[in-house]
């Protein structure tokens, strides 16, 4: 006996497949962007009251009639918004997460998810993509926008920390280790930069005096690496010929004057540019230099620990 062959029903059900670009994942994101958005708002509105406060009248006095002193805090706020806003957005990220899966669980929609078929991996997607913009946007704006931003500051002396980061005057005396002695000097940063009342103090591997270099001022000369002091004094202890003069019943060698002398300094002129300043304001690539350049005196870890954070925070 045959039997007889069942017939095929043509069916338009569509096959299921996983759509990691997909209407959910656009629904999902834009619910993470729009509560992320709006935690940030309302911790930016806080951290700018805050940061203007105390500043508001200095900052309104550089617009000299009503509509420019407004417009002057209103270009300040959004100078200052890049360096308050990199720190917050991890926490807003979180929170605004977190809103996002409270609301879509107790709504019923994630059950709803889960009954379709979808597998809960499969929900990370739009997780993930809010990860890379939001990265991406953080990473952007501590390496980029906040230096950026903090040097329109410190050019117009805008602001406490502009006016107190003011690059163009002189900074107070610095003394500055070095390999073989001590240096201290008051920094023109440039760049170029200039040393201005300068003192050189070598020793050798006791720890004994072996020479005093003073100057006035003190250029570097790009082709031999020497720095060029002019218009200063010199001691040195080997030298026997020295002008000595009598004091306190001895005899004592005196400075030797000089028109100019060229000396080495284990100074890197990156350094000294940027010198003082706190390492989050600096641009990445200057931070990258300086966190690999061999020839600082001090602070380099400060400089490498700073550039492998924003490196990490992206």
């Amino acid at each position: 006996m045959t039997l007889p062959t069942p017939e095929v029903i043509p069916t338009n059900r569509r096959r299921i497949e996983l759509a990691p670009f997909g209407r959910h994942t656009r629904y999902l994101l834009s619910g993470y962007l729009r509560n992320v958005f709006t935690v940030l708002s309302i911790l930016l509105a806080i951290a700018l009251t805050i940061d203007l406060w105390p500043q508001f009248q200095t900052v309104a006095s550089h617009g000299s009639s009503g509509l420019l002193a407004f417009w002057s805090v209103v270009r300040f706020a959004g100078l200052r918004a890049p360096g308050l806003i990199a720190p917050l957005l991890p926490f807003a990220t979180f929170i605004g997460v977190v809103w996002t899966e409270v609301a879509h669980t107790q709504s019923g929609e994630r059950m709803l998810v889960w009954n379709s078929g979808r597998a809960p991996l499969d929900c990370l997607t739009p997780a993930l993509i809010l990860g890379l913009l939001l990265g991406a946007a953080d990473f952007t704006m501590d390496a980029f926008l906040g230096p950026a931003s903090m040097g329109i500051q410190m050019h117009e002396r805008l602001g406490r920390d502009g006016e107190a980061l003011d690059r163009g005057a002189l900074s107070k005396p610095a003394w500055i280790a070095l390999p073989n002695g001590l240096l201290k000097a008051s920094i023109q940063f440039g760049p170029p930069p200039v040393l201005h009342d300068l003192a050189v103090f070598r020793r050798d591997a006791d720890g004994r005096l072996l020479e005093v270099d003073t100057a006035p001022v003190a250029l570097l000369d790009p082709g031999s690496g020497l720095w060029r002091l002019s218009n200063g004094q010199y001691w040195q202890a080997t030298n026997t010929h020295a002008p000595r003069v009598a004091f306190g019943g001895a005899t004592r060698q005196t400075m030797i004057p000089f028109h100019q002398r060229s000396v080495a300094l284990a100074l890197n002129p990156l350094w000294l540019s940027w010198y003082n300043l706190v390492p989050q304001y600096i641009p990445l690539p200057v931070l990258h230099r300086l966190a690999h350049s061999d020839d600082i005196p001090d602070a380099h870890g400060q400089y490498a620990t700073c550039y492998y954070l924003v490196i990490a925070e992206a």
